[in-house]
């Protein structure tokens, strides 16, 4: 979900951004991933395609994949004042993710997504609570840096608790799992996960009226591993409330235009800190635009941007190009 951010192609770079959003068309509610792969992205519930994924008709899979650039703009402080990481320098990162949900039967769904990064760091790095340091204050290294690997495995599973009215939203419960197998040790350009287990727990609820469609998602995080390390990875955002909503109105046949809001509110949990320094927040504003060619495949492009007028403590900012395709089976 929002975010302590960043994270980062290679052959597996394939990969794919989880997250194609689906349409309202029932009877079938997939859950919203709080976790999607992408580095410090927890706050992104259920990625770039909206927080409720509605589908359903004769479908029993729904395979997508994607790509995502992100580069980090800055971080915010304790105090929640915003500085632009250092002059000259560069936090990038390249990263595909694979999606898979499978839907064992009406009004349930099971699902994976398994990502794969590469960062690529130049007179900088990020550190832990939102941290952007210049390299050469560190260890005296200011050339390129470059490395990348497998992120967090993230497992998810919802329930389809009311198929809606004309009135009320459909929702749905789901729950997740994120096992630490990205790299949160060692060199900061090969981070690529949390370095913990996460458990998560949500709602999503969605309505169409006519063209529009507006859905929301609302999680709670939290970790079930502790950091290997004596302080946490750059990516670890601790307990967190997660939070993300959109909307998406079809402007022209098999064309949709959306936008969205996520954001995400941490503890830490570190010991003798003071709050401010124990507690990470952020939004995020996401515009898209969807092409389906046909109702069970389509196209889904967006970009992700931290407005700095946007109050945030101890989380760095980023700007994300997301691509997606997805279809289903």
């Amino acid at each position: 979900m929002g975010n302590a951010p960043a994270g980062a192609l290679a052959a597996p770079a394939l990969a794919l951004a989880a997250a194609a959003a689906a349409l309202f068309a029932p009877p079938a509610l997939a859950c919203s991933s709080c976790g999607c792969g992408l580095p410090g992205s927890s706050s992104d519930v259920s990625s770039v395609g909206g927080a409720a994924l509605l589908f359903g008709g004769e479908s029993r899979w729904l395979v997508q994949s994607g790509i995502s650039f992100r580069d980090i703009t800055g971080s915010f402080n304790e105090r929640g004042s915003w500085a632009a990481k250092p002059q000259g320098s560069t936090l990038t990162t390249v990263q595909g993710n694979l999606g898979l949900t499978y839907y064992p039967a009406d009004g349930y769904t099971v699902g994976l997504q398994a990502p794969f990064a590469i960062n690529r760091l130049v007179g900088a790095q990020w550190g832990s609570q939102g941290a952007v340091s210049p390299v050469d204050e560190l260890d005296g290294v200011t050339g390129p840096r470059q490395a990348g690997g497998w992120g967090d495995l993230n497992f998810q599973a919802s329930a389809l608790l009311y198929r809606g009215s004309e009135d009320l939203p459909a929702v749905a419960a789901w729950a997740g799992l994120a096992l630490p197998t990205g790299s949160a040790e060692g060199d900061a350009a090969a981070f690529t996960g949390s370095g913990v287990a996460n458990g998560l727990i949500g709602l999503s609820f969605l309505k169409g009226y006519g063209p529009l469609e507006l859905s929301a998602s609302a999680a709670y995080q939290r970790p079930l591993t502790r950091p290997a390390g004596a302080v946490a990875s750059a990516f670890y955002i601790g307990q967190a409330l997660l939070g993300q909503a959109q909307a998406d109105v079809e402007v022209f046949a098999g064309w949709k235009a959306g936008v969205g809001i996520n954001g995400f509110v941490g503890a830490t949990g570190v010991v003798d800190s003071a709050p401010t320094a124990a507690t990470l927040s952020k939004l995020k504003v996401v515009p898209s635009l969807e092409w389906r060619p046909t109702p069970d495949e389509g196209v889904r492009a967006a970009f992700g941007a931290d407005p700095t007028v946007f109050p945030g403590t101890n989380a760095m900012t980023d700007s994300t190009l997301y691509l997606v395709y997805f279809k289903y089976l």
